[in-house]
């Protein structure tokens, strides 16, 4: 069963009604959030606010556009595309499930960079047989494990890309991984930390 068909049985069963943002036609903001997803995210918040204001609720277009400009400043929402130094630009972002990854690949085809560098590390419950063959075979993957008992160890996950033939090696600790990146990488190139909200959360 495909999502939308899924909460198509979900609202039939409540007899509620369906809107799907892909459908709204209405005008679009921009988030102070970055990455490609985020224009998804946004449309979810106009298509929310259009339902709202149609029920009377009193938000106007101001309102709106502010508030996803300000969504940083007034949720402190991080690590989407965050930028954390220049020279070489370093990012991390919490992709960290296959849907995630796709877009996050699909948004690193839109920079541009020398080399590219991945602290990488994910939960034992990922399904790795779906995120790595999107991922970039021309990344060099710093494998690290977060500080929590659900991680997969740098070694473990080391392996798993090796067996694919991905360019990895382990270093242990997050902030290890992040060190050796930053010992090789040139000013041109681009580092980006990613596959688990933990493994971001010890670095910003």
């Amino acid at each position: 069963m495909k999502p939308s068909q899924f909460f198509e049985h979900v609202a039939a069963k409540q007899k509620a009604k369906i809107y799907f943002a892909s459908d709204f036609k209405g005008t679009l903001y921009t988030s102070d959030l970055k990455g490609l997803y985020q224009q998804y995210n946004a449309r979810t918040v106009c298509a929310a606010i259009n339902q709202l204001q149609s029920l009377g609720w009193k938000v106007t277009e101001q309102n709106l556009s502010e508030g996803l400009k300000s969504v940083v400043t007034n949720t402190n929402l991080l690590g989407r595309w965050q930028n954390l130094s220049v020279e070489p630009d370093i990012y991390c972002d919490v992709a960290h499930n296959a849907d995630g990854f796709k877009v996050l690949f699909e948004h690193l085809n839109t920079e541009t960079f020398n080399r590219l560098y991945i602290v990488f590390g994910v939960m034992k419950d990922k399904d790795l047989d779906a995120i790595l063959p999107l991922l970039s075979p021309n990344a060099t993957y710093f494998c690290c494990a977060a500080d929590n008992k659900r991680a997969l160890s740098s070694q473990d996950l080391c392996d798993k890309l090796l067996e694919k033939e991905f360019k990895a090696i382990s270093y242990g600790a997050v902030e290890s991984a992040l060190n050796a990146a930053k010992t090789v990488a040139n000013t041109d190139d681009l580092i980006v930390i990613c596959g688990s909200n933990f493994v971001v959360s010890e670095i910003i």
